[in-house]
């Protein structure tokens, strides 16, 4: 080979590796390699709590139907069921702490994201996060510490009235472990009222959404506190069947004293909400919540049907 062939030759193999090693360098930058899968128990503490945990993956193969079969993307035209699973998180949760002493619930998003976190990170930077009432988004913004742990912290403000009616109703614990997830469901949610932490939450977000939180517990109080320092913990599992329906489990554990009365409250409550599903939004939903001695809980295994138009239109609006 000639020498003046030779170089051509070394400067083309110099070029194709700068653009490889520049092509690698932009993934890693945009966070196109895939993450570790991290869980959101590491960032749990005994003080969390309220846990809401969606693991997407799980539900790709029943949302599958309301993707677009295609969209152009620049030159080419992609599928994006073919994608999807490639970039959607592996576990996208949420997770509060009361902190009395502050006045504030304090929480954390948590996203586990597979791709694009670096990336999601960046524009984030160039656009304002959106405004959610009552809700105080940390400076620093979306955060990702490590690959794999995208994070964004907020705190919401809890009403004063609060802390004088948990300390006359409940004796304050620490617990040495938090309640973790049966990670059998889509979707679950995970509250620890060992505290009386039902009222902080529910308190902040009545407010939040522009309520008055003491004028309603003065009215209402009578109908749910005989029963609430008996409640120990909510939890309620969700999972997709199809585009259509889904089955669920809400359960709510409770001493035997407040059991009993608590599921005749929360049945009236039920059969309301089971009404506004249907007249509101087209919902079916089957199934009712019963005492079951034995297990001293509160279950209602039920289902919903109509979900479709629903699930749709969210993706039409995106």
């Amino acid at each position: 080979m000639k020498k003046g062939c030779l170089i051509v030759v070394l400067i083309c193999v110099l070029l194709a590796l700068a653009a490889g090693g520049a092509a690698v360098l932009a993934a890693k930058q945009a966070g196109f390699f895939a993450a570790p899968q991290i869980s959101h128990t590491t960032l749990v503490t005994p003080k969390n709590r309220l846990s809401v945990i969606l693991n997407p993956a799980s539900a790709v193969d029943a949302l599958l139907p309301v993707l677009p079969a295609d969209f152009s993307a620049g030159p080419v035209t992609v599928d994006p069921r073919k994608w999807v699973a490639s970039f959607l998180p592996y576990e996208v949760a949420l997770l509060a702490t009361p902190n009395l002493t502050t006045g504030k619930i304090e929480a954390t998003v948590f996203v586990n994201e597979k791709r694009g976190g670096p990336m999601l990170v960046n524009m984030s930077r160039q656009n304002p996060l959106p405004e959610v009432p009552g809700v105080t988004f940390a400076p620093e913004g979306l955060e990702l510490p490590t690959r794999g742990n995208l994070q964004l912290r907020a705190t919401m403000p809890i009403p004063e009235s609060v802390e004088a009616v948990i300390a006359e109703n409940w004796k304050q614990t620490t617990s040495t472990e938090p309640l973790l997830p049966e990670g059998t469901h889509h979707l679950e949610l995970i509250l620890d009222n060992r505290n009386g932490d039902l009222l902080t939450f529910a308190s902040a977000l009545v407010n939040a959404n522009g309520g008055n939180w003491d004028e309603l517990f003065a009215e209402n109080s009578q109908q749910f506190m005989p029963f609430l320092p008996g409640t120990h913990d909510v939890r309620i599992g969700l999972s997709l069947v199809d585009l259509d329906s889904a089955k669920g489990q809400l359960r709510i554990d409770a001493t035997a004293e407040s059991g009993g009365g608590l599921a005749f409250v929360l049945g009236m409550g039920w059969a309301f909400a089971i009404g506004e599903a249907k007249t509101r939004y087209g919902l079916e939903i089957t199934g009712e919540p019963k005492w079951v001695e034995e297990k001293e809980a509160i279950i209602a295994d039920f289902e919903i049907k109509g979900l479709e138009p629903h699930l749709r239109k969210l993706t039409e609006n995106r």
